[in-house]
């Protein structure tokens, strides 16, 4: 895993892209054709992912080193849906719809930083999984004393035999094929880890008609 400085090298230029793409698409720095703002708005894409994928791999290394931390807050769970707006707009691209529900009055205490990846990795894999045209369902509830956090895709995207293991680093490393054309790589890897780092789990539940991938917090 890369170390921390190398991480945090990195991270500087990207919140320059960040901000310069925000400027143009505000109408800071004057007004867009569509055509520009879709270029733009694609470099935003590209750059969220990129930060995800740093973020997920300075969390695996601080977990392994057990130096990982964890920093709870209280947060309305709207919060969590208003910062997927990119990936509404990018599976919209692409012909697929997400559909984002929860209670505007459901406050969640969590790591915001660590929940709102999480969803984002899971979504961004839901959203390959899924044909054209179709559509993912995000779903933040709290059940007793709990938080769930669902997403569901229709049909079975993974298989069964894979569901139990899909989130285990060694099942990851040694099914490259399950790797390249299922899971979203160490990525599920991360999301067990954050999720069991706030006294969670995770999981997948699945039949023929849809699968749901849902992590687990108390509340």
């Amino acid at each position: 895993m890369l170390d921390d400085k190398i991480i945090h090298d990195l991270k500087n230029p990207l919140s320059t892209i960040f901000g310069t793409v925000d400027l143009f698409l505000d109408g800071t720095l004057g007004k867009l054709t569509g055509e520009q703002e879709g270029y733009l708005e694609n470099i935003q894409e590209s750059a969220k992912r990129l930060n995800i994928l740093l973020a997920e791999l300075q969390f695996i290394g601080n977990a392994e080193k057990r130096e990982s931390s964890v920093s709870k807050s209280t947060f309305p769970a709207a919060e969590l849906i208003e910062e997927l707006s990119w990936l509404r707009r990018s599976a919209e691209k692409n012909n697929k719809t997400i559909d984002l529900h929860s209670d505007p009055a459901l406050m969640v205490q969590a790591d915001k930083d660590l929940t709102s990846t999480i969803i984002e990795d899971l979504l961004l894999n839901a959203v390959k999984q899924t044909e054209h045209g179709g559509k993912i369902e995000l779903n933040i509830k709290k059940i007793g004393g709990s938080y769930r956090f669902e997403i569901k895709v229709a049909g079975e995207v993974i298989p069964k035999k894979f569901s139990k293991n899909a989130f285990d680093k060694d099942f990851i490393e040694k099914k490259p094929q399950f790797r390249a054309n299922i899971s979203p790589g160490m990525g599920f890897y991360f999301c067990k880890l954050a999720a069991e780092a706030q006294g969670g789990r995770i999981g997948i539940e699945l039949n023929s008609k849809e699968t749901s991938f849902y992590f687990v917090l108390p509340a």
